[in-house]
This record gives structure tokens, C-alpha cells and sequence, in this order.
């Protein structure tokens, strides 16, 4: 069995039947569509937490979603794969439009966040990235169950994800992380400067 016949088979497995309906229907598509908005808010929840480590969490986390999602670009304009409803397969029950289907967006944002949160838990502790992270599956698994992704574009985006982390842990991505920090950091303090001085947020 050829990997795109084991794609196949395990997408007619977890793709929902026909006549999906009710709360099963709701909240599938609730997790495949607002997981992803976590994102931002943990983001930003960290940087407001004021303190310089989990700042940095939050901007290598910024970053590598930002570069998995680019690298998702380019494998998109090299190889177009058509999404099941696009290719008459299975049932679909999400409107979508019909780009190329690998690898997941939602699922590579969600996991590369995920991977690098997870990457600083000496600084956050393993809630942020593991929450993200069981999302990042959530979403991927509803995504194939609603009929506009295949396994295999949730796999991709894990490994794409994964690559992107890895690379703000390398010591051009780590510094480069760094700079953005403390370039934010400054920005920061000069246009909050009042709310800062006054003790509504932290500096």
C-alpha cells in the first residue's frame, strides 16, 4: 500500500457520513475553526505578563508560526493538491475555499506556537505548549472529519511546524528572536509609557 492509498484509507475512516447533523456538526466545526484563535490570545497574554523571558516566548513563538506558515506558501505554489471536495472524495460539511489542501494551515499555526511554547516550559511551564499542542490535534482530526483535509496534510503541518521551531532554536534563530524582543520591548514602554507609569500594565 502506497502512502497516498494509506491517506486515502485513513481519511474514508475518519471523514464524518453523510447527513452530519446537531451538536456533533457544531462542534466539530467549532474546534476546526476557533482553536486557532488561541493563538493570539496566549501571544498576547504572555507579553503582557511582563516579564523579559516569556516575552521572548511569545515573539519565537510569533516567529515560527510566521515561518511555517511561508514555508506553507511555497509548498503550495510547488504542489497543488486538491482538497477532498475538490477531488469528489468523501463528505464535506465546512465551506472552503478550494486552494491546495497540504499541508493545514490551522493545524501549522497551532503547532508551531505549541512546539515553541512547549520548547520555553523551563520559563512558562508545559500548560501553554501542551494545550496548544492537543489543539494543533483537535483541529487537525476535525478538519479530516469535516471533509477539507487529508491525514497527510495534518502530518505535513506538524513537520513543517516542528522544522519552523527548530529553526528559532538555532543560534541565527535564536538571536535574530532575541533583537525582535527587545526591539518590541522598546516600542512597547514608549507608546504605553502612561498606562506603564500609572500601574495599569506592566512594563
Amino acid at each position: 500500500m502506497t502512502l497516498s492509498q494509506l491517506d486515502l484509507r485513513l481519511f474514508a475512516h475518519i471523514n464524518a457520513a453523510a447527513g452530519l447533523t446537531g451538536w456533533r456538526l457544531e462542534s466539530a466545526v467549532a474546534i476546526a475553526q476557533a482553536l486557532v484563535y488561541l493563538v493570539p490570545v496566549v501571544l498576547i497574554a504572555l507579553w503582557f505578563a511582563g516579564s523579559t523571558p516569556r516575552r521572548l516566548a511569545a515573539v519565537t513563538a510569533l516567529t515560527a508560526a510566521g515561518g511555517a506558515l511561508l514555508v506553507n506558501q511555497l509548498i503550495a505554489l510547488a504542489w497543488y493538491r486538491p482538497r477532498p471536495f475538490a477531488a469528489g472524495i468523501g463528505h464535506a460539511f465546512l465551506r472552503h475555499a478550494a486552494d491546495s489542501s497540504f499541508p493545514s494551515d490551522h493545524v501549522t499555526v497551532l503547532a508551531a506556537t505549541g512546539f515553541a511554547l512547549w520548547s520555553a516550559r523551563s520559563a512558562l511551564g508545559r500548560a501553554p505548549g501542551a494545550v496548544l499542542l492537543a489543539c494543533a490535534l483537535a483541529a487537525g482530526w476535525a478538519r479530516v472529519y469535516l471533509g477539507v483535509h487529508y491525514p497527510g496534510d495534518v502530518i505535513g503541518a506538524l513537520a513543517v511546524a516542528a522544522l519552523a521551531q527548530a529553526s528559532t532554536n538555532s543560534p541565527a534563530g535564536r538571536s535574530f528572536c532575541i533583537s525582535l524582543t527587545a526591539t518590541g520591548e522598546r516600542i512597547y514602554r514608549r507608546m504605553l509609557a502612561l498606562p506603564i507609569a500609572r500601574g495599569w500594565i506592566r512594563a
